[in-house]
């Protein structure tokens, strides 16, 4: 097919999708001012659909970059309480689309400029508790906003950030719950060392930044890499460095900002391997092994949390370590105590 015929054809599907998407607006527009006419919200966003957006083309493409942009603004850290979950699953914060996708008034309202002069929140409040047909109403309402997002990301050309299913958050919660109730050894499951915590975590963030390709995999330096790490102090708030300084010193990944909590996990990271230098070698070795065991016992079902011995465990870990080591070990625990509050922190939020 000659290239100006495609051309010809993509332009017309996406004058489609625009009609297409207006059809949608107006109809969302007329439910809302139908089924709640005393809020001037609703009747402002009519008017200004039908009397200016419609009546322009560039408004209308306006319009439509505005939406695009809101759905793809992140969600303020900690706000929703399916958080931890998006980003654990898919790299990335969630976003005003995924308050849609599970019609999240509140975030919606209080992250996204287009919905706030809508005031969902208070309509989902007040409303769904009088009766079933106004709760119906708001149900129409959102159906009718999660087709104009669909429509919008699909006019802009790329996919909209995936939104896991209620089922794969719960599984998610319940896996960290499960981590945060369980005595904190980096990578327990698996019996990780520290060191493996971090190359899972730089696993992590390249995803955040390049996100997963299938089949792709990572052929970093991991010595050099922590090498690089273990440059940046560790008492300092964002590593010590400047995002120029950050990009400069890893360059895998890419350009452009980084986002809040993709410095969390560089200070995750920075911490595990400032942790792993301030502990004796052979002390170290009686983690892993300790952990080992209780990652063993635990999974197989043979162990419960009840049944652990405090003191045989501590006897397991210094086992093999000498006088100069437990030295050693001692003058370090003024790094060692604040990097550990701080990963208790981070699994508590």
């Amino acid at each position: 097919m000659p290239k100006k015929r495609e051309e010809e054809e993509a332009c017309d599907l996406n004058k489609k999708r625009m009609d297409f998407f207006f059809e949608v607006a107006k109809d969302f527009a007329y439910l809302m001012v139908r089924s709640f006419p005393k809020c001037s919200g609703t009747k402002d966003y009519s008017l200004y659909l039908n009397n200016v957006v419609l009546n322009s083309e560039k408004e209308k493409v306006d319009f439509v970059k505005a939406m695009h942009t809101n759905l793809k603004a992140e969600l303020p850290k900690g706000s929703v309480k399916y958080y931890k979950a998006v980003l654990s699953i898919t790299g990335s914060a969630p976003t005003v689309y995924h308050a849609v996708k599970y019609r999240d008034a509140k975030a919606a309202d209080e992250t996204c400029s287009l919905f706030q002069d809508l005031d969902l929140c208070s309509k989902v409040v007040n409303e769904e508790k009088k009766n079933k047909k106004e709760g119906n109403v708001l149900g129409r309402a959102w159906d009718l906003i999660e087709e104009m997002a669909s429509i919008c990301f699909k006019i802009s050309g790329d996919p909209p950030p995936r939104a896991p299913s209620p089922e794969e958050i719960d599984a998610d919660i319940k896996k960290r719950k499960k981590m945060k109730d369980s005595p904190f050894v980096p990578g327990l499951e698996a019996a990780n060392t520290l060191s493996s915590g971090v190359k899972s975590l730089w696993d992590q963030l390249i995803e955040m930044r390049r996100g997963k390709k299938e089949g792709e995999e990572e052929n970093t330096d991991f010595d050099g890499l922590c090498k690089r790490i273990s440059t940046m102090p560790t008492t300092d708030k964002r590593c010590g460095k400047t995002e120029e300084e950050i990009l400069l010193l890893f360059p895998e990944l890419g350009e452009g900002k980084l986002r809040e909590e993709e410095w969390d996990v560089l200070e995750k990271m920075n911490g595990l391997i400032a942790m792993e230098s301030a502990i004796p070698q052979n002390m170290m070795r009686g983690i892993e092994g300790a952990a080992a065991k209780l990652a063993k016992g635990i999974t197989s079902g043979n162990l419960n949390m009840e049944d652990i011995d405090i003191a045989k465990l501590g006897e397991s870990v210094l086992e093999g370590v000498d006088e100069k080591e437990l030295e050693a070990f001692a003058s370090n625990m003024q790094k060692i105590v604040p990097m550990l509050e701080k990963m208790r922190s981070d699994l508590e939020m």
